[in-house]
């Protein structure tokens, strides 16, 4: 009876601890997507783009609620990202490209702004960034992990039964095929041409010449505008007065963040869901 009650109190005690932290996570959330009011008719909208890409969608709303607010006068990508997966990275330039017609779009590279970040940037109207920035490693890679010898050594065989060649592609019990790489390799180098197109465009630098250096290398702030990847240098505040002159806007710019319309309990519950879900999914990437 005693082992009994000792199981049920800690299975208690497990469950009470699980629903007082779901609450301190439901109080902090509230506590912190409070509405942002924009204070003034002269106002600059900052989205920011400091993870790795893996969706789009809050930052493609952010960036239309912006561009549709007569107040914001001007939108700024604030980027410190190391690149991420292509799709949302393709969403967000397409949008960009779209939304910047209706009003100016700026990026700032803070730190790092490489691979799916800077193809974001591209796509912006100007490109700022810190002389000692990270920018550029215009490239893109797939990974896999192999761990058919781990297997052998426990007595582990796995079994796929298949409808194509190439249908397991990346299977880490086996070794990938010289056909199978060949056929990734085309892959890749389709989604780097359609990398290498996009830039080329948004950013006016002919595609042989943009070859030259889309190896994967990352280069300095300093060295991207040299190369045409950056316009200017200068910290965020550079940015702020070059808007202000560009615009001919007079007085002081309000600086306006997105107003967060997800609580936080969500984000924790959307984010290991999501995180789950990337582990058995094949994903390209821009890093």
């Amino acid at each position: 009876m005693n082992f009994i009650k000792k199981v049920f109190e800690l299975v208690f005690s497990i469950i009470f601890t699980i629903v007082i932290l779901i609450g301190l996570i439901f109080v902090i959330s509230k506590i912190q997507t409070k509405k942002v009011k924009i204070i003034s008719e002269n106002s600059i909208g900052v989205i920011k783009l400091n993870t790795i890409i893996r969706d789009s969608s809050d930052f493609i709303r952010n960036l239309k609620d912006f561009v549709e607010n007569k107040k914001i006068k001007a939108v700024v990508v604030k980027i410190n990202s190391p690149g991420g997966a292509v799709v949302p990275s393709q969403e967000i330039y397409r949008e960009i490209i779209k939304l910047k017609k209706k009003k100016k779009i700026y990026a700032y590279i803070q730190s790092l702004g490489a691979s799916g970040a800077y193809y974001v940037a591209s796509a912006t109207d100007k490109i700022f960034a810190n002389p000692g920035s990270v920018i550029g490693s215009i490239g893109v890679i797939i990974e896999f992990t192999n761990i058919k010898e781990l297997l052998n050594k426990i007595g582990i065989k796995g079994i796929t039964i298949k409808s194509g060649k190439f249908k397991d592609v990346g299977n880490p019990t086996r070794e990938m095929t010289d056909e199978e790489k060949e056929y990734l390799k085309g892959l890749i180098m389709n989604v780097y041409n359609q990398f290498l197109k996009d830039v080329s465009n948004a950013r006016k630098i002919p595609i042989e010449k943009l070859k030259k250096i889309a190896d994967g290398r990352v280069f300095t702030g300093e060295e991207g505008v040299k190369l045409g990847l950056v316009d200017k240098l200068g910290n965020f505040d550079d940015l702020v007065d070059y808007i202000k002159k560009e615009l001919k806007i007079k007085g002081k710019l309000d600086i306006v963040y997105p107003e967060e319309k997800k609580p936080l309990y969500k984000q924790i519950v959307e984010g290991i869901s999501n995180y789950i879900l990337s582990i058995s999914e094949m994903k390209i990437y821009y890093k």
